[in-house]
């Protein structure tokens, strides 16, 4: 038989590595920033996870007399050699074939197992490294509050204790407020997150609020003061006004139940977490997380 297709099997030996650490980084975030780049960029981590995986494999393949392979069989196939098609060799094809399959989907399973061991365990909160590429996950869940209360404690059982005490309190909201240019002049707008979306490179796209207000960004600076050209050390009357309450009332509501944003359009993003904390009957929202 001619084996024609070294350059085959060399991706599907390739794959398992990519496989892994792919869904390791996708995992089950929904939506997610998370995408297979160029060919080129994961042959590297396929190489890397590869020299992991496959020694594991065949080891546990041997061990259970599942699979032997045949070192000279093999060379000959990745060399693109023309040998004849006999039982043994025949044997050595399917072996190699459904090890291969075996192999990368369980390449696929293990990243998807472990990727749900780190989040539940919120090991990702409490070690940055295991930190996953996916930032706008973490603020828009609201697990980005979890942060700072992992850095409170030098000890990594206090720790932990904290940010599952605190990630078991209720998000009753997350507020968004964007500025975003229109017309030559710039508004913030503000209102309670619905939803997002990325775009085909992953990048973030939209975002989608409710119950949505604006409010012209200037309105919310107050003037400054004037100096009097009669006298340097006067201040003129007119700095008294507007004040906060007045630029509050302002503040107009945007018809309609959705408004989407293009993220490309936003100069700053702000983020507003409301959060019931589970500490009794009685328990308050937290006014410093409340944004109107």
């Amino acid at each position: 038989m001619n084996i024609a297709l070294p350059a085959l099997l060399t991706f599907l030996l390739l794959l398992p590595g990519i496989l892994l650490s792919y869904s390791y980084r996708r995992g089950f975030f929904s939506p997610s920033r998370v995408t297979l780049g160029p060919l080129r960029d994961e042959i590297g981590v396929g190489i890397v996870w590869g020299l992991v995986v496959h020694p594991l494999s065949l080891l546990s393949a041997t061990s259970f007399g599942l699979w032997t392979p045949d070192v000279s069989f093999l060379y000959q196939v990745f060399a693109g050699a023309t040998t004849d098609l006999d039982a043994d060799t025949g044997w050595q094809v399917r072996g190699l074939f459904y090890y291969l399959i075996t192999v990368n989907l369980g390449a696929l399973g293990i990243g998807w197992m472990v990727h749900w061991v780190v989040r539940r365990a919120k090991l990702d909160i409490l070690f940055p490294w295991l930190r996953f590429n996916n930032e706008w996950h973490y603020n828009f869940s609201g697990e980005a509050r979890l942060f700072s209360v992992a850095n409170e404690s030098d000890w990594f059982w206090d720790r932990w204790r904290d940010i599952q005490k605190e990630s078991n309190a209720e998000l009753l909201r997350i507020h968004c407020a964007a500025v975003v240019p229109v017309g030559g002049a710039s508004f913030l707008y503000a209102g309670k997150l619905d939803r997002y979306y990325f775009d085909s490179a992953g990048q973030l796209d939209q975002i989608v609020l409710q119950d949505v207000e604006r409010i012209p960004l200037d309105a919310l600076t107050p003037p400054q003061p004037t100096v009097d050209d009669a006298n340097a050390s006067r201040v003129s009357d007119d700095t008294d006004a507007p004040d906060a309450a007045g630029a509050e009332g302002e503040w107009f509501s945007i018809p309609g139940n959705f408004l989407v944003i293009q993220y490309a359009n936003v100069q700053t993003l702000n983020f507003d977490y409301v959060v019931l904390q589970p500490s009794g009957p009685d328990a308050d929202v937290d006014a410093s997380e409340v944004a109107n």
